[in-house]
């Protein structure tokens, strides 16, 4: 068994989100099972991360906005 731990910063080195850990099932270490294991590794995690990223962006977004309306009031 193998422990991935998943960690996403901005380019100021910022968290975002919460830290992932993942456990990787790879059997017997065969090259098959280690691609397969990977690839359920990569189906799950990634759409965690790519909703973390949005959701920084989306709030990135709405401060934008929030700071911008104020400033033509």
């Amino acid at each position: 068994m193998a422990k991935i731990e998943i960690k996403v910063k901005d380019d100021s080195g910022k968290q975002i989100g919460e830290q992932q850990e993942y456990e990787l099932e790879v059997g017997g270490g065969t090259l098959a099972e280690i691609e397969a294991a990977v690839e359920q590794f990569k189906r799950k995690s990634l759409p965690e991360i790519e909703r973390e990223l949005l959701s920084e962006a989306q709030a990135g977004e709405i401060k934008k906005k929030r700071t911008g309306a104020k400033r033509n009031k």
